[in-house]
């Protein structure tokens, strides 16, 4: 955990009382810390349960519980059932999860988990486009998650079904996407240049397509008087040279 996480690293050593205590305490749900753990030990994590982990998981619970009884206080309540993890279905709920993924990598400063996570909520976006999940998303990540590139993966989202997501309102002052603005702007900005740059290139294109055109009409007018001329000159000479008889007929 520490070679992954420099935070993680400095707070279970020096002088903290997480070092001292030998506890982290982690301000973010459980499942969070248990796609976390899963990250940190297989280099990806699944919001299915993965039946190895589980077993595993399992195992270490029972070899734990035969060590050391708990008070019945102490043990977590099964009727609720707080102690299994909620699998998520919707895209929504898929779309929250990843993007406390993306939080708590950001927190812990975990590059590689934060580009997994916006990795995952991209192909949910471009596999299972929903505005109204959208809508909810940006919500949800504008406060949660600090992290810049997710930020603009949102942003670019958002350019991109903007006819869309205006009927939703989410663009005007105190909509939902208001505070995207400063990183929508330079995408629009790029996205005009480049408009603009392939409307310069079709203007020259079409530009050498008119000149050949007038080169080849040119050609044409040429050709045409040439034969005219050959008409004349054959209505003209109608007598052969060689016998005299007269083809005028």
């Amino acid at each position: 955990m520490c070679s992954q996480s420099s935070v993680i690293a400095n707070a279970l050593r020096g002088g903290s009382q997480e070092a001292t205590s030998g506890f982290l305490h982690v301000p973010f749900d459980v499942a969070s810390v248990r796609y976390l753990i899963e990250f940190m030990y297989t280099g990806d994590y699944q919001l299915s349960p993965d039946p190895a982990l589980e077993l595993l998981s399992s195992s270490a619970s029972k070899d734990t519980s035969t060590a050391e009884t708990a008070p019945d206080s102490a043990k977590p309540d099964s009727s609720n059932g707080t102690d299994e993890p909620v699998v998520p279905t919707s895209v929504s709920e898929r779309l929250t999860c990843h993007t406390r993924m993306d939080s708590i990598a950001s927190y812990y400063d975990i590059p590689a988990l934060s580009a997994l996570a916006r990795a995952k909520v991209d192909a949910i976006l471009i596999h299972e486009w929903s505005a109204d999940a959208f809508c909810g998303l940006i919500q949800e990540s504008i406060d949660s998650t600090s992290d810049q590139k997710y930020h603009q993966m949102l942003a670019a989202k958002a350019v991109d079904h903007a006819d869309e997501l205006a009927g939703q309102g989410i663009f005007e002052k105190g909509g939902v996407a208001e505070r995207l603005a400063p990183y929508m702007l330079p995408i629009i900005m790029a996205n005009l240049k480049a408009t603009e740059t392939r409307a310069r290139e079709l203007i020259s294109i079409l530009s050498l397509e008119k000149s050949k055109l007038e080169e080849e009409d040119q050609k044409s007018v040429s050709r045409s008087k040439a034969l005219e001329a050959c008409v004349q000159l054959l209505n003209t000479n109608t007598r052969c040279r060689n016998c005299g008889i007269d083809f005028s007929c």
